[in-house]
């Protein structure tokens, strides 16, 4: 079974990650902090990220270019996930996320990143 841990600070759309991802038969688990982000990789061992890029008091898009850099972590593929668009947001921290999806988002194209990123 492919594990997906998903990082986001907003209770609500965690819950409703949660049950996109279970009902199509992955293992998810679910964190709402940036910063543990690394040992929850580390401890849960997901075959791909969704993180956010604004977590509260932490830059998703920094948490992501500290995984990548890792030779350790940084094979997984993150998908960024986020409301926040726009080309001043790709100026200010380039990141090397595998994917982006901007929320709201459609189901579909949803699902057919994530299972593009789990084959690869």
């Amino acid at each position: 079974m492919k594990k997906i841990l998903c990082v986001d600070d907003n209770p609500d759309f965690l819950e409703l990650m949660e049950h996109l991802i279970t009902s199509k038969g992955f293992d998810v688990q679910l964190l709402d902090k940036g910063e543990d982000t690394e040992s929850a990789i580390r401890g849960f061992k997901p075959d791909l990220v969704l993180l956010d890029i604004v977590l509260g008091n932490i830059d998703g898009r920094e948490v992501c270019n500290k995984i990548k850099a890792s030779s350790e972590l940084g094979a997984i593929p993150i998908i960024m996930v986020s409301a926040v668009y726009g080309v001043d947001l790709f100026v200010d921290i380039p990141y090397k996320a595998d994917d982006f999806i901007t929320k709201p988002f459609v189901l579909e194209e949803f699902y057919r990143t994530v299972n593009t990123q789990l084959s690869n």
